[in-house]
Formats: C-alpha cells, sequence, structure tokens
C-alpha cells in the first residue's frame, strides 16, 4: 500500500523528517507540497495553517483559501498512479468529498479539534452564555463540562458566529 500526503509547503516542511524517517523504515509514502492560494484571499505568503495566523479575523479566508486547493488537488490525483483508494481529510476541506465521487472511494473526515474543544464550542454556543457577556475580557465558566472550564471572548478559539457558518457547512 502507498500513503500519499497531499498538505501546504509550511506543513510538509513539519513532517518530513518524520516521513523519512517512517520511509527509510520501508513505509511506502509520499509527501506531495501543493501551493496554499494565500494571496488569492488577501493572507500574507507562508499563513499556511491556524497557528500562523495573527487572530481569529483571518480563519475564513484561511478556509477559503483551503477549499480554493481543490483544482490543483484534483488535478494531482488524476495524474497519481496508482488513484488513492480512501481519502482522508479535515473535515473543513469540503471540497475532498467531491473528491471522493469522482474517484468512486471512501472518504473519512476528521476534526482536527480536540473532543475537549467540540464539547466547549457546543456547549458555549448551545447555552447561548455569550450573549450575557458584557465584556471581551469577562470570563465566563463553559456550562456543562466535565472540568472547570473558564475563557473570556479574546480568548475563544474561533468567533462563535464563524464556528457556527463553518460548521453548518461541514455538515453537508
Amino acid at each position: 500500500m502507498i500513503v500519499t500526503i497531499v498538505t501546504t509547503p509550511l506543513n510538509a516542511s513539519r513532517v518530513e523528517k518524520t516521513v523519512a524517517r517512517a520511509m527509510e523504515s520501508g513505509q511506502d509514502i509520499r509527501l506531495v507540497p501543493i501551493q496554499f492560494p494565500c494571496q488569492q484571499v488577501g493572507l500574507q505568503e507562508g499563513w499556511e495553517n491556524l497557528d500562523r495566523l495573527p487572530s481569529s479575523a483571518e480563519y475564513l479566508q484561511f478556509f477559503t483559501a483551503a477549499n480554493l486547493m481543490e483544482e490543483a488537488v484534483m488535478k494531482f490525483l488524476e495524474k497519481l498512479t496508482p488513484h488513492p483508494n480512501c481519502i482522508i481529510s479535515d473535515v473543513c476541506l469540503f471540497y475532498t468529498s467531491k473528491l471522493a465521487s469522482k474517484f468512486q472511494v471512501p472518504r473519512i473526515a476528521f476534526h482536527v479539534f480536540s473532543c475537549l474543544c467540540l464539547l466547549a464550542r457546543h456547549n458555549t454556543l448551545s447555552s447561548k452564555i455569550l450573549e450575557s457577556i458584557t465584556s471581551d475580557s469577562e470570563y465566563f465558566t463553559v456550562p456543562g463540562m466535565p472540568v472547570k472550564v473558564e475563557y473570556t471572548r479574546l480568548q475563544l478559539p474561533l468567533v462563535p458566529s464563524f464556528t457556527v457558518l463553518l460548521f453548518n457547512e461541514c455538515q453537508v
């Protein structure tokens, strides 16, 4: 079995040593960097991962850019020999469901957020606790968590309205 990892140049540089060690041990792995279209959506060059963004204000642009990779990834996969026999992708790379259909292979979509983050997000949004917060620096306790989790609005990992938009799109 051949494993092909299609990612951005930044992410490829982060895993290339690990992939090289796996290849040295006999694993058949290809690491394929595909250009991330930062400039097409107004992001600075090199902002290819959420941890590179200065704030959550750029998240929508980031995910838009990530999904603009569809054509480049499609062209690569069409030329790939052998063709993929499954696709494993981040749940927010919406286009990968189209790729799976085109190649008639299963798609496994995963959340890169931790379970704790997903539960905190769900409980924060469904409880509407943010509606009662009057200051961006005011701490609130996330309701319904197995342990005490406190945030300020400024510390939230994602802008709530964007999170709702993104996760609604992901449920397709």
